[in-house]
């Protein structure tokens, strides 16, 4: 996304948002890691495979938000107790995050007790820029 002329207050989310099955909480990945990661902060985190869960990669903010970002990934897998799921990948780099709470939930949410786990899980790949 290239912006052009005068910035809205609020920038909408780019990028792609799947509700998937609850029973793929397990989490691999091939990117930066372990640690919740962001573009502007990410030189301290090591490229490598790394695995987690859903529930795993969770962090405690004081005032819920998105949290869990992982960047610079080749590739991703979701997948339940047997090892069955997912396997998001793309030909550029891209950043994911997963979480047992709906995007409304965490956007709403004043304090950590009015999280409500979701149905599902909520994955959120957004494609990194060329360049």
């Amino acid at each position: 996304m290239i912006p052009d002329g005068d910035m809205p207050a609020w920038l909408p989310r780019t990028g792609m948002q799947w509700i998937l099955d609850r029973s793929l909480g397990n989490t691999e990945w091939y990117g930066r890691g372990p640690q919740e990661n962001y573009p502007d902060r990410k030189s301290g985190y090591k490229v490598g495979v790394y695995k987690s869960t859903v529930y795993g990669m969770y962090e405690p903010y004081l005032i819920p938000q998105d949290y869990g970002l992982r960047t610079d990934n080749r590739w991703v897998r979701m997948t339940d107790s047997n090892g069955i799921g997912l396997e998001f990948s793309g030909n550029r780099l891209f950043n994911f995050s997963a979480q047992p709470y709906s995007t409304e939930n965490l956007t709403k949410a004043v304090y950590t007790y009015q999280l409500q786990p979701y149905d599902g899980i909520t994955f959120i790949s957004i494609m990194q820029q060329a360049g």
